[in-house]
Order: structure tokens, then C-alpha cells, then sequence
């Protein structure tokens, strides 16, 4: 009302909308809440925990559950049948020995996302799932950054849906909105930029990541607790 001197007073529900839809618009990983939940899991499946925006890993036995590139119904696969042939030779532990034994005892379980349920190849127990929430506050509503890129693409985002009622309604002409538009997206922009623009401590770890001479490729095993770790590298 302050930096568009409206005149009259805004429905705050709406107000309260549109924010949360210009937060979701600007979805800078950063704005999100990460968020940790144990699940039991029954009957092959789960439900998501209330204000489950994306998902980042799941433990299941101390190591990563898998994402399932299946197509079929979920069923057990830990006892398969089926083997894997690289270079002429069968995978299994004497070949390849680079799996640890619980990795090979939960090999094949893995997991999809299905609606509000998380579906996995085994009919019951315990997961940890990391996940990132919508930050909110003790009332449910949602939490802005104390950023003033973000303070001012929301407000921006508000302002063009409140001209976009009026231009519908032939109240302000279509260079009104225009401008509203432009704003928006200059603002939701910038607002992106600044809360993915990594501080220097994650720069460092970007270039320990970055900066290695042998590929880290078997991190996701280790939920990437070694990534910021740099290379050794031993002259005889």
C-alpha cells in the first residue's frame, strides 16, 4: 500500500496467495527448509510429510535407497534373480568388491514418488528421508526472506495481480500491467540470483569439488559427506 499508494484497503487472504505463489515462482533451493523424517513404511509405501516440497536423499539401512526406474508395481527385489555382465564378467562381490556387505543385502530396493505416497520395493520398515519444506510460521502462513530482492519481488508479484484484475476489468490500460509485468519479472530475477549466490565457504567446497584430478563418482553412496574433502595426492 506504501510503495503503489493504494487508496483502499487489500483483501489480505489474497495478499497472503500471492505471496506464497511468488516464492514458489522465485524457488531458489535456499528459501526452502531441510527438514529431516523418520516413515514407516507399510504395505510397500508411505505417506509424504506434511509440507514436503522436494525431495534431497533417503536413508534406508544406513546407506542411500535408490530412486526406481521402473515402470511396474512395486515388489521385493532384494532376492532378484537377475545379473549384470561388465566387460565379460558377472557382478557380484568377488568380481566387484567395491560394495560394502549392507549395500549388497539392500541391493535392488529402491523407491518412487507417486502423488502424496512415497512407494518403495519393500513391504515394511523405516526410512529417513531428507527432504526441503515450505518454511512457515506458527500461524501456517509462509516465511518471506529478510531479503530486500525478495521483499521486492513479492510486493511486485502482489502489485501485477492486482493490476491484472484491473486491466481485465478495463480499469487501467494494458501498459499498466505491462510495466507491472516487467517489474515482477525483474525482481523475481534478482531474487533468484541473490539467494543462490553461494558465500565463500561454499565456494570453497564448489572448488574441492571441482578441482580434483580423479572423479569422486561413488559419493552418492556416502550421502556426499566427501565432496568438500580435497584430493591427496602422493609423490614416491
Amino acid at each position: 500500500m506504501r510503495d503503489y499508494d493504494h487508496q483502499e484497503d487489500l483483501n489480505a487472504w489474497d495478499v497472503v496467495e500471492w505471496a506464497a505463489e511468488a516464492l514458489d515462482f522465485i524457488g531458489a533451493h535456499n528459501q526452502y527448509e531441510l527438514l529431516y523424517k523418520d516413515l514407516a513404511i507399510a504395505d510397500y509405501k508411505a505417506p509424504l510429510p506434511c509440507g514436503f516440497h522436494s525431495l534431497e536423499m533417503i536413508s534406508y539401512g544406513g546407506v542411500p535407497l535408490y530412486n526406481s526406474v521402473s515402470v511396474m508395481e512395486p515388489a521385493t527385489s532384494i532376492n532378484s534373480t537377475n545379473t549384470n555382465i561388465i566387460a565379460g564378467h558377472e557382478v557380484d562381490k568377488e568380481n566387484f568388491p567395491l560394495e560394502t556387505d549392507t549395500m549388497n543385502t539392500l541391493k535392488g530396493a529402491s523407491y518412487y514418488i507417486n502423488d502424496s505416497y512415497i512407494i518403495v520395493s519393500f513391504e515394511t520398515g523405516c526410512i529417513t528421508m531428507a527432504y526441503k519444506g515450505v518454511a512457515v510460521d506458527k500461524e501456517g502462513l509462509p516465511k518471506i526472506p529478510d531479503n530486500v530482492y525478495y521483499i521486492k519481488a513479492i510486493k511486485a508479484y502482489c502489485q501485477m495481480m492486482l493490476d491484472r484484475q484491473a486491466w481485465r476489468a478495463q480499469k487501467v490500460p494494458a501498459a499498466v500491467f505491462q510495466e507491472s509485468q516487467q517489474e515482477w519479472n525483474f525482481m523475481c530475477v534478482g531474487a533468484r540470483g541473490a539467494a543462490n549466490m553461494p558465500n565463500v565457504d561454499k565456494m570453497e567446497s564448489i572448488k574441492k569439488q571441482w578441482v580434483r584430478l580423479k572423479p569422486n563418482v561413488n559419493s552418492y553412496n556416502g550421502f556426499f559427506k566427501d565432496l568438500n574433502i580435497p584430493e591427496q595426492i602422493k609423490h614416491k
